[in-house]
């Protein structure tokens, strides 16, 4: 009788061992997947840097002797042709969209060392049209990418306007 009344104490025990690991198994799996579709980390450093690109000129004029088109514009354009089947050229020969392309990715290599031996692992800069600020789900018409994004990210968004079809948002995340 006693032998029976100490397995019993055991099996209880095992139970509530067994009990306890699966709720833990559950916090953690809850835990990991939640951390996956977190917004990233906000910077600063990558708004003024977007701001500051917004601003800078390119190599596009639309006509001969006519002002260069800064990356703002050239946003502006390249939503244009996607979205009205045109073709912007510039006098160089290229199209708005090809230089926009091009433009941005000299500014980002430039500013941020690339690797996969470097802090920085890669970088994501999406451009999508919006009618509305809190408007998500769009589908970008201009992507550039370089290197390796996980989850570990951080960046921001800067808005150009798009008159009269509402605004462009720009997010730029940084891996690491």
């Amino acid at each position: 009788m006693r032998n029976r009344k100490a397995q019993e104490e055991i099996i209880g025990f095992v139970m509530i061992v067994l009990i306890v690991s699966v709720i833990f198994l559950i916090f953690i799996g809850i835990s990991l997947r939640r951390s996956g579709n977190e917004e990233p980390a906000k910077s600063k450093d990558i708004y003024q840097l977007l701001e500051s690109s917004m601003r800078t000129t390119s190599e596009c004029t639309i006509n001969y002797g006519s002002a260069y088109l800064s990356i703002g514009e050239l946003l502006q354009r390249c939503y244009q042709d996607k979205d009205l089947r045109t073709n912007t050229k510039c006098s160089s020969g290229g199209n708005a969209c090809d230089v926009l392309n091009k433009t941005l990715s000299n500014i980002f290599d430039i500013s941020w060392q690339v690797s996969p031996e470097a802090v920085i692992k890669g970088y994501e800069f999406t451009s999508t049209q919006s009618q509305n600020i809190s408007q998500k789900g769009q589908l970008p018409f201009v992507t550039i990418k370089k290197g390796i994004c996980g989850f570990n990210k951080f960046g921001e968004e800067y808005l150009v306007s798009a008159y009269p079809s509402g605004s462009i948002v720009n997010r730029l995340n940084l891996c690491y």
